[in-house]
Order: structure tokens, then C-alpha cells, then sequence
């Protein structure tokens, strides 16, 4: 159980996944910074998560949109925000952390600065352009 809101769940309470866990470089550095503020009974299970995790690949390309990047986007509210490529285990929107399987994601993934992406939100089309696209 999440012991406040704005906590993510623990590994331990998320669903078994089939494979390693994966995270990006921000999503590693992230668990590290939770492991130093943890309690001592949510340190065993984030230590067992780091200890098991994998860094995610960097990317081939990276003036492309791929997993860890993070992209500045202009067309999502008045100003210009930035979400990170992260891992389905990081996801985390309100905080800008969209997994690589999200409507978004998909769309950006590939694309370079100064493209315009559209993607299907439930509220209907949108267009953005990406401004700048960093890597850790």
C-alpha cells in the first residue's frame, strides 16, 4: 500500500512482469534519490529493485525521440512542456514520466526537432512540434 498519494507504487506492489526491469537513466537515478529518503521498511524492497534493474539501452540515434529521451513540446497549453520517455515500471504522468506505450510516446518516438506530431487523445486530434530532445 502507498503510504502517501504522491508516492509511486512500489515494485513489490506492481503486478509480476515477465521479464527484467528495465529503467532509463533519469528512472535509475529517480529510484536512487527515493532509496536515500525511504523509511526502513520500503528500503529493503527499493534496494531488491535496484539491485535487479537493468539501464535501459541508449539510443541509437539520439537526435531522435527514443526510450529515456526527454522532449520539449510547444502545442500542449499555453507554454512549452517537456515529458520524459520512460519505461512502463516509471510511468508517472503527473510529473511528466509517459510510458513508451502511451498514445504521446508512440507518436514521438522517431521523430526529430522541428517535426510536428499528431496524435489521437480521447478528446480528440492534437498537433505538437518538438522543440529540443535531451538524454541523460
Amino acid at each position: 500500500m502507498k503510504e502517501r498519494d504522491d508516492q509511486p507504487l512500489l515494485p513489490s506492489q506492481l503486478p509480476q512482469r515477465p521479464g527484467p526491469l528495465v529503467l532509463t537513466r533519469g528512472g535509475l537515478r529517480l529510484m536512487r534519490e527515493r532509496l536515500a529518503a525511504s523509511s526502513p521498511q520500503e528500503r529493503a524492497a527499493l534496494e531488491a529493485c535496484l539491485n535487479e534493474a537493468t539501464p535501459a539501452p541508449p539510443p541509437e540515434d539520439p537526435s531522435r525521440v527514443a526510450l529515456g529521451a526527454t522532449v520539449a513540446l510547444r502545442g500542449i497549453g499555453p507554454t512549452e512542456r517537456s515529458f520524459d520517455i520512460a519505461t512502463e515500471d516509471e510511468v508517472d504522468v503527473e510529473n511528466g514520466r509517459l510510458g513508451i506505450e502511451s498514445p504521446l510516446a508512440r507518436a514521438l518516438l522517431g521523430k526529430r526537432v522541428g517535426d510536428r506530431v499528431r496524435w489521437q487523445r480521447p478528446i480528440g486530434e492534437a498537433e505538437v512540434e518538438i522543440l529540443r530532445i535531451t538524454y541523460e
